[in-house]
């Protein structure tokens, strides 16, 4: 587990600095809408720092092995989800071209068709 834990984090990790490098200047701690991002992870996924969030507190949770980081984990999840989803509904009603996007991307995961 030790193993996992650890790319588990790193690659969760360098996945949110990829993320983190295309948003440049939209990137903020507060959900708002900025300029919308369609390069590099957000070319398939609306959420890609999410994602690497999410994976790497999985890797963090699995180096840790207790109860508290499995609690930890299911909180980010949660919590990351619930920003996403505040997210999607600010970007909607004021970028047009949102809609068309949302189609073409998976939420946290790239669609297959």
């Amino acid at each position: 587990l030790d193993m996992t834990g650890l790319a588990l984090g790193l690659f969760g990790a360098a996945f949110s600095i990829w993320a983190i490098a295309h948003l440049r200047a939209s990137f903020g701690l507060r959900t708002a809408v900025r300029e919308l991002v369609t390069s590099g992870p957000y070319r398939r996924i609306r959420h890609p720092l999410y994602v690497g969030e999410i994976v790497h507190v999985s890797g963090i949770a699995l180096l840790a092995a207790t109860p508290a980081a499995l609690y930890l984990l299911v909180l980010a999840v949660a919590l990351q989800a619930v920003r996403a989803k505040i997210e999607e509904r600010k970007f909607l009603a004021s970028v047009p071209e949102y809609a068309e996007f949302r189609r073409n991307t998976g939420f946290l995961w790239p669609k297959v068709f």
